[in-house]
């Protein structure tokens, strides 16, 4: 019986009371060092007895029984509560859209999680980057953003659309955006600035409020 087996019986009791949730675990550390004792060679060589428990030091003291040994073993230590957070895999260049590829899930203490603000990787998968960014970041939801379908100086196709018509003109964005962001345009043949609105497919489509005369 090493400290392993006994960090996965205080695991168990944990989560049986709801403190540790299925896709966690623990970080138990032990006073005493180098835990090896030799039990009985039973089916359950070790029984926790008793857990005591203090979230907020993160302090532990427990009671176990021993097979063939007849005086109870007394431990205490510490635990941090592990929670999986996504990891990049790669160093990667600001701008890249990232996907499930990209990412490794590492266990990190539950504090740290909290504190560092970690996305969630169904809020990361499909994101752009806003920085480049080295393997082996926990990154937060300010690294990253929508992914930009127009960019500045992009030549691209404006929509005008009043009910059944639809006129379409060239024009080069003046800045980037993100799918459902607006943006301004420069109409290349009038010299105009049109205000619209970036589509996933790269166009950008006129607000007919916002429609200047002239086009």
């Amino acid at each position: 019986v090493d400290a392993s087996v006994l960090s996965g019986l205080i695991a168990d009791d944990l989560r049986r009371r709801g403190v540790l949730l299925p896709d966690m675990t623990i970080d138990a550390r032990f006073d005493i060092a180098n835990l090896n004792i030799n039990a009985e060679a039973v089916e359950t060589p070790a029984v926790l007895t008793e857990l005591r428990y203090l979230p907020q030091s993160a302090r532990f003291s427990a009671r176990f029984t021993i097979a063939g040994i007849d005086q109870p073993l007394d431990v205490s230590g510490t635990i941090d509560l592990l929670v999986p957070a996504p990891r990049l895999v790669n160093s990667l260049a600001a701008g890249a859209v990232l996907t499930a590829a990209d990412f490794e899930t590492a266990m990190v203490p539950e504090a740290s999680a909290i504190a560092g603000g970690y996305a969630e990787l169904d809020d990361l998968i499909g994101k752009q980057l806003q920085r480049q960014s080295r393997a082996g970041m926990m990154l937060k939801l300010s690294d990253v953003a929508e992914p930009v379908v127009v960019a500045r100086n992009d030549l691209v196709m404006v929509l005008l659309r009043s009910g059944a018509m639809t006129l379409s003109v060239k024009g080069q964005a003046l800045g980037n955006a993100a799918a459902g962001e607006p943006v301004d345009v420069l109409n290349t043949l009038t010299k105009k600035i049109l205000h619209g609105i970036a589509r996933p497919d790269g166009s950008v489509e006129i607000v007919i409020s916002y429609t200047v005369a002239g086009l």
